[in-house]
């Protein structure tokens, strides 16, 4: 909406200059005294739902573009790459929960995409209640087995507990196994530090 336009509408055409008819109002947010001078004008301007609405999606807009560059310096330019990414803690806290938001939801779709293109498959092959229980989980629906840990996590937690530690964990030798494999990842997440100093050391 052009600063005039919104000026005639919301305050019966006080402080429409010529000048500003080429003016929008998210120019209005940049440099608000450049174009009204009035304070009495503008104090109630600044005091509009519709001005602190547009003056918040600003600040976010840049903080989210400043994210978006610092994430192509490093290279990570697709959602698998921020799956794999390991400095997220380094990104704003907006546009993490924003990226992680989307990587979730694409993840839940193709689930639900491969969940449905496997019902397909068992109708196709009658699966039934005598079909065995091993067949059924682990051929019969979406292949579990072959789905990493962290991506489990992200698509049903919104990646919590997703640890870049167990980047490589196969949710299947999670289910067998899942004290043993926390318990190896903390014990070496631990003690790793100390032997790679004693080695250095000569230890």
């Amino acid at each position: 909406m052009g600063l005039n336009d919104f000026l005639l509408n919301y305050f019966d055409g006080r402080g429409v200059e010529e000048f500003s008819e080429n003016v929008y109002l998210k120019d209005l947010l940049s440099s608000p005294n450049d174009f009204i001078q009035d304070e009495v004008l503008l104090s109630p301007i600044k005091a509009l739902p519709s001005y602190q609405e547009l003056k918040k999606e600003r600040e976010e807009f840049y903080v989210l573009s400043e994210a978006s560059h610092k994430l192509n310096r490093e290279y990570i330019v697709t959602l698998r790459q921020w799956r794999e990414f390991k400095r997220k803690d380094t990104v704003t806290p907006l546009a993490r929960a924003q990226i992680s938001t989307a990587c979730s939801y694409v993840l839940r779709v193709e689930r639900r995409r491969a969940e449905e293109g496997e019902r397909r498959e068992r109708q196709e092959l009658g699966i039934d209640v005598s079909t065995g229980i091993k067949y059924a989980v682990f051929k019969g629906r979406v292949r579990v087995d072959k789905m990493r840990l962290n991506d489990f996590l992200a698509m049903e937690l919104d990646g919590r507990g997703a640890v870049d530690a167990n980047w490589d964990v196969l949710l299947r030798s999670f289910l067998r196994i899942p004290r043993s494999t926390f318990a190896v990842r903390e014990y070496w997440a631990e003690c790793r530090r100390p032997i790679v100093t004693i080695r250095w050391r000569g230890l």
